[in-house]
């Protein structure tokens, strides 16, 4: 990287772009050469952007900003955060603009986003989000800390670390201890785990992991009193996950390399940016909850009302530079039932290298730190070959599928897609025409179309289903 900001401030530049419409990704390799642009904006579909951001880019970066300044398809080249003697000597040509790092008082680059983007919100950004964008403490301070505590223990420090490195990605998965009740009803005592690693139980008395108890019931879990240690959410804490985690990915790519190697790269592409990194599988699920919609990829999208989990999809999206349309799309395709058993295989494999573990939010699941392998597998540059076409026939299908199923909003679904509705009602009319269901129906109506024969009009939207998947995914099935 050109710049010592931590992704934590490059992420909020993005999510500030992606808030006013644009399409992003961060650090793009531009045109061949070793160094990357910091933010790129894109127009949907095509690999070079139109607008460069740097943040804070070193006085050696002049070259390379000069470079992609000139290039014929970016209009515009902004350097945010530099201060106006740095920015004199770095001697770029007057077309390129200098800014302040935007927060709720620095405004000139929102203001400037909102005067070209279509998309005009009633508020600005910053009164949206709790984020504020801060000078980082130097790299090294709060992970040299973390290493010099676990060394001068005379402990393992790569236990430690993959300690914080499992808690960062999956949550609860360390047995802590179990609570007891007392006979007399008094105050449960604590029982600790006993095969608690020395390292495990040093990083809870310092602070870096907390202790979490597993709700009494929650999706056919019982937590029998069990206790378990998660991530502390303290700043220095998160600092200490970002780099471990980012260093283990790193140090482990030749093992992700190798099991992404035995997938088509547009199953890989649709499997970690779709899914997040959450997998549930069906054999970690207990028998009164075994059910196919337990099991598999989270089905969301960017209009969730779960605030944590539309901050983790803006993320993945503008680390691989896609719209909000195609994520949603890219999700509801991995999420279809059908592909489970090849997902359960590949998130396996993840968790059997130790990049994937296992851990608990509510559903068991397998956890990967999926926007970091994105970021280093490159994912980003297979963006402009998803087949959009086939993408969005999958959907409209998914969709007239789950037409009649209980509590699902169909009008409501189509418009998170961006599905057409008069491509959904031709669709539905060559199936009425074979006597499978109705045309759609007017709105107001309980159901969008009646179904007249569900074998066969279920079989014909699989049928049509696994098509669009075999061309997206280059997969046989």
């Amino acid at each position: 990287m050109g710049n010592n900001l931590t992704e934590e401030v490059k992420d909020v530049i993005a999510d500030l772009l992606g808030y006013y419409g644009f399409v992003v990704k961060i650090d793009h390799k531009f045109q061949g050469m070793r160094d990357v642009i910091d933010i790129a904006v894109l127009e949907e579909g095509k690999n070079e952007p139109s607008i460069a951001v740097f943040i804070t880019p070193e006085i050696e970066r002049s070259k390379f900003i000069g470079k992609v300044s000139r290039s014929r398809e970016i209009s515009n080249t902004i350097i945010l955060g530099l201060a106006p003697s740095d920015f004199l000597k770095m001697k770029l040509q007057d077309e390129i603009m200098r800014m302040e790092l935007p927060d709720e008082n620095h405004t000139e680059f929102e203001s400037y986003l909102r005067s070209i983007s279509p998309r005009k919100p009633i508020f600005p950004y910053f009164s949206t989000v709790s984020r504020k964008i801060s000078e980082p403490d130097a790299k090294p301070t709060c992970l040299q800390k973390f290493e010099n505590l676990v060394n001068d223990q005379g402990l393992d420090l790569k236990r430690a670390q993959y300690d914080i490195y499992r808690t960062a990605i999956s949550g609860l998965n360390i047995l802590y201890g179990k609570y007891i009740l007392a006979d007399d009803g008094g105050s449960p005592a604590f029982e600790r785990n006993r095969e608690l690693a020395k390292e495990t139980i040093l990083l809870k008395a310092a602070g870096y992991l907390k202790e979490e108890r597993l709700p009494d019931r929650g999706l056919g879990l019982e937590s029998d009193g069990k206790s378990f240690l998660i991530l502390s959410d303290d700043e220095e804490t998160a600092k200490v996950a970002q780099e471990i985690v980012d260093d283990y990915v790193a140090g482990n790519r030749n093992v992700i390399r190798k099991i992404m190697g035995q997938y088509p790269d547009m199953f890989n592409f649709a499997a970690i940016v779709g899914s997040l990194g959450y997998y549930a599988p069906r054999t970690m699920i207990s028998i009164e909850r075994h059910r196919r919609t337990w099991t598999g990829i989270i089905r969301a999208t960017v209009q969730s009302e779960n605030s944590y989990l539309i901050e983790v999809i803006r993320t993945m999206i503008n680390t691989v530079g896609i719209s909000e349309q195609t994520w949603n799309r890219i999700n509801c395709l991995v999420s279809f039932p059908e592909l489970n058993s090849l997902l359960e295989r590949y998130f396996s494999a993840f968790e059997k290298s130790g990049v994937g573990v296992y851990g608990y939010r509510g559903l068991r699941r397998i956890y990967i730190p999926a926007k970091r392998i994105a970021t280093h597998m490159r994912l980003g540059d297979l963006a402009g070959n998803i087949d959009q076409k086939s993408l969005e026939e999958f959907c409209i299908y998914d969709s007239i599928l789950r037409s009649n199923h209980t509590g699902f909003d169909f009008y409501s679904n189509i418009a998170d897609l961006g599905l057409s509705e008069e491509k959904i009602a031709a669709r539905i009319s060559e199936m009425a025409a074979k006597g499978f269901c109705s045309k759609l129906l007017p709105h107001g109506a309980d159901l969008p179309i009646a179904i007249y024969h569900q074998a066969k009009f279920t079989n014909y939207c699989l049928v049509k289903m696994r098509d669009m998947i075999s061309t997206i995914l280059e997969i046989e099935w």
